[in-house]
C-alpha cells in the first residue's frame, strides 16, 4: 500500500552487488578513458605513445590476474584476461612490423640517394 509514496514491498537495492574484482577492474579501466572531441580524435597518436599505452595495459592485466590469484579467483578470469593480453601483444607486434618496414624503406632510399650522388 502506498499511502505516503513509499512502497513497503519494493525491493531495496543490495549493496555490494557490483563490488566484485572484475567490476572494479572494468571501472578502473574506464576511468582512464575520457570522451574526446572530434578535433582531438582526428589528431593521430604517435606509435611510441600507443606502444607505451599497450605496455601499460598488459602490465595492468597481469596485475589484475596476480590479485585474483591471491584471492583464489584467477581461474574465473584467466582465459578472458590472457586473450586480451594476446590481442595487445599482437597489436604491438604489428606496430613493430610497420615501424621496421618504414625504417627499412627509409634506409633503402637513403642508400639509393648516396649511390646517385657518387
Amino acid at each position: 500500500m502506498m499511502t505516503y509514496g513509499v512502497d513497503p514491498l519494493a525491493k531495496k537495492p543490495v549493496k555490494g552487488l557490483n563490488d566484485s574484482a572484475r567490476y572494479e577492474y572494468r571501472r578502473r579501466q574506464l576511468e582512464g578513458v575520457r570522451k574526446i572531441s572530434d578535433e582531438e580524435q582526428q589528431k593521430d597518436v604517435t606509435s611510441a605513445e600507443r606502444f607505451t599505452e599497450l605496455i601499460r595495459e598488459v602490465k595492468e592485466r597481469r596485475e589484475f590476474l596476480r590479485t585474483m590469484s591471491e584471492y583464489g579467483q584467477d581461474q574465473a578470469y584467466r582465459n578472458a584476461i590472457e586473450t586480451e593480453i594476446s590481442q595487445l601483444v599482437r597489436e604491438m607486434e604489428e606496430m613493430d612490423r610497420r615501424e621496421t618496414m618504414k625504417l627499412n624503406q627509409a634506409l633503402k632510399a637513403n642508400d639509393e640517394r648516396e649511390a646517385d650522388e657518387e
